[in-house]
């Protein structure tokens, strides 16, 4: 039998908030992107927090 693993350590990546700029209309013109490495998701504004973080959560996996 194998040693029970511990638990990884909960692990926060950095957020960036950039200014908003001339070219920002409205919110509903807003998005969210998310960049992991090589990876960028961008999402509409209006996406819910709790799908946002389910992303988060599966790109730390």
């Amino acid at each position: 039998m194998l040693p029970a693993l511990p638990e990884p350590e909960p692990a926060f990546a950095p957020m960036v908030i950039e200014e908003l700029t001339d070219r920002t209309v409205g919110a509903g013109d807003a998005t969210v992107e998310i960049v992991c490495g090589d990876v960028v998701i961008r999402l509409d504004g209006a996406t819910p927090a709790a799908r946002i973080a389910e992303i988060v959560r599966a790109l730390g996996a």
